[in-house]
């Protein structure tokens, strides 16, 4: 088919990439006469239709070959079996809770949600988890039902990452866990994993001069207070770190104990006020008047993260709190009749069911040697 020469280009081009992973790929000729050496592999039914996955020998499990139209889409599908004791596939809550108990006090964990495997995003996922396995724990689903507990889950998303914050977590504490709002690009996750360990609120000490956010990739608001407005400031910043922790750092300056103007303070804004500096940038970015919010960051932050303005709304987590009201647990879930709401069945159909690519197995011949 016409497809076929750009299928032999993305899969040779996956097989430099997969060899780094253990994983080796390879081609058999399987003609109407082959030799009894390929029986193991040309007598499957429909050989010619599929990628077929072994382990130390022996016959695993396949893929439709119009599943595997790209490298991302084959390396995806290959690393989500290949890493499968690295990145744990989680199908229930209760997999997931257990996974976060053990990490507890411990390890940090990821775990991401894709709804389809092959995609661009879980190729990124599943590299960046072998790349970090020794330092950070990965789960990673395609089950809604497994995370539509989780804070800020949409419902509509081909794709979701939570952080749970479980390093720091003692005790009986739970770990903390903030929906990841950054780019699933390979970069971009590997800079949320160097600093998770960073803190989530940072109150500069009256006898010391640190700033743990100096340096690191990461956005920051710089926050001024005094004793007159103190638990105002901090309680702003407890419910900013709650949605944005990992991708953005807040440091609070009491400027009656330290030397806030080496921290930026301009003393005409007095107190309370903020100033917001985006990461790799020198500029500070003033909140005007004499009250702070976290509304301003995401007006600031909207054009460069799509969709954050629109995550930063209590409505938006109103909205969908409503959402997940009017569906029960298992109706996320695309092979489960829903018989209780014929509409949420026919919005599914419309917004989430993509027609399947069809393929002309007319003209479809088998990959041979070359």
């Amino acid at each position: 088919t016409e497809r076929l020469p750009n299928f032999v280009r993305e899969y040779e081009a996956s097989a430099e990439i997969l060899d780094s992973y253990g994983v080796k790929l390879g081609k058999v000729a399987c003609m109407e006469e082959y030799p009894s050496s390929v029986e193991q592999f040309c007598g499957l039914i429909n050989v010619g239709y599929y990628i077929q996955c072994y382990r130390d020998g022996k016959y695993q499990l396949e893929w439709p070959l119009e599943n595997m139209f790209d490298a991302d889409s084959m390396i995806s599908n290959i690393l989500d079996i290949a890493l499968a004791a690295e990145i744990p596939k989680i199908t229930t809550k209760q997999c997931r809770r257990d996974q976060a108990l053990e990490a507890r006090g411990k390890r940090n964990l990821l775990v991401g949600y894709f709804r389809n495997v092959g995609t661009y995003e879980h190729r990124n996922f599943m590299e960046i988890g072998h790349k970090y396995v020794d330092t950070v724990d990965f789960a990673a689903t395609d089950s809604q039902r497994a995370v539509s507990d989780l804070p800020w889950f949409d419902p509509f998303d081909d794709a979701a990452i939570w952080v749970f914050f479980c390093k720091e977590a003692q005790g009986n504490n739970l770990c903390q866990v903030v929906k990841h709002m950054g780019a699933k690009c390979q970069g971009e996750l590997s800079n949320l994993v160097s600093i998770l360990d960073l803190p989530a609120i940072h109150d500069v000490p009256a006898d010391g001069d640190m700033d743990p956010y100096k340096g690191k990739e990461i956005h920051r608001i710089v926050a001024f207070y005094d004793s007159q407005n103190e638990d105002y400031v901090k309680g702003i910043a407890v419910e900013a770190s709650s949605r944005l922790r990992g991708f953005l750092g807040i440091l609070l300056v009491n400027v009656d104990e330290t030397d806030a103007k080496s921290y930026g303070y301009d003393p005409d804004l007095k107190t309370p006020s903020m100033y917001l500096q985006i990461r790799g940038s020198d500029e500070k970015l003033y909140k005007p008047g004499d009250k702070i919010n976290y509304e301003f960051v995401s007006e600031q932050l909207g054009s460069l993260h799509p969709g954050l303005e629109e995550f930063m709304r209590d409505d938006y987590v109103n909205g969908y709190n409503r959402v997940l009201d009017d569906y029960d647990d298992r109706s996320f879930e695309p092979d489960v009749e829903k018989e209780d709401s014929p509409l949420a069945a026919e919005e599914w159909r419309l917004r989430w069911q993509e027609p399947m690519e069809t393929l002309d197995k007319t003209n479809l011949h088998p990959l041979n040697d070359v």
